[in-house]
Formats: C-alpha cells, structure tokens, sequence
C-alpha cells in the first residue's frame, strides 16, 4: 500500500509500486505532504530514524 501510494505521488507507474513495496522496512516511516495547492510531494520514503542508534541496529527488518 506504501509503495503504490508512493509510486502515485511520484508519477511512477505500477512497476515501480512493486519494486518500492520491496525496500519497505518494519516501522518505516514515509511522509508525503499535499500543499493546499498543488501536487502532493514527498517528504520521506522508508526512514527510519527512530532506529538508527546502536543499541537498536538489531530492530530494523526489511519485507
């Protein structure tokens, strides 16, 4: 669902829908933002921040 939504902000097709749905990683974070006018762009795609400290290195999981 990420990936295709992603792909749609991106204007990327359904190819890219699936090879994005493949680099999703456990509690990744994708941020898009919609301005009240104009297109939808996005932010982020996949981070994960929240996980980038040693003590937490073991927690990041990918599809």
């Amino acid at each position: 669902m990420i990936g295709r939504y992603t792909s749609e902000v991106l204007d990327a097709g359904a190819d890219a829908a699936i090879q994005l749905n493949l680099q999703i990683r456990n509690t990744g974070v994708t941020e898009v933002i919609r301005p009240a006018s104009g297109s939808a762009r996005l932010v982020s795609f996949n981070a994960i921040p929240h996980l980038e400290r040693a003590d937490r290195a073991d927690a990041i999981t990918h599809s």
